[in-house]
């Protein structure tokens, strides 16, 4: 036994048929590299970098006046949001006081009318009793 692990496996070998003439591996050609418009890469390289370093300054660089512009603007528009709310407002609280003053009269209407059925069979059950 010792002697079967001491010695290496048999190697088997296939035998396998020739590859006929024609499918025989050729030598590996080297593709050719793709046709580049050089200028055209370096133009818009250049735009590139152009438009990233316009947009570095623009954002690192906000001047006072810019500032002063951003809060105008912001205070026009709470203005504006401030006098819309206050048009709905105003032409929506005298409709919804109409309607409040018609759903208080109702229910008034209606407390009454309970209040009448519940009297009313207690006047018929005196009159029953004194026929």
């Amino acid at each position: 036994m010792e002697e079967r692990a001491a010695a290496p496996p048999p190697r088997s070998q296939a035998s396998y048929p020739s590859l006929p003439a024609g499918s025989q591996a050729k030598g590996t050609a080297k593709r050719p590299s793709a046709i580049v418009n050089k200028d055209a890469v370096a133009r818009v390289q250049a735009q590139q970098a152009a438009l990233k370093a316009k947009t570095m300054q623009s954002a690192a660089a906000v001047s006072p006046d810019d500032l002063q512009h951003l809060g105008e603007g912001l205070g026009e528009v709470v203005r504006t949001f401030r006098q819309a709310v206050s048009d709905v407002q105003n032409s929506v609280d005298p409709q919804m006081r109409t309607i409040q003053a018609e759903m208080d009269a109702a229910q008034k209407e209606i407390q009454q009318s309970l209040e009448a059925a519940k009297e009313l069979p207690h006047v018929q059950e005196d009159r029953q009793k004194s026929a």
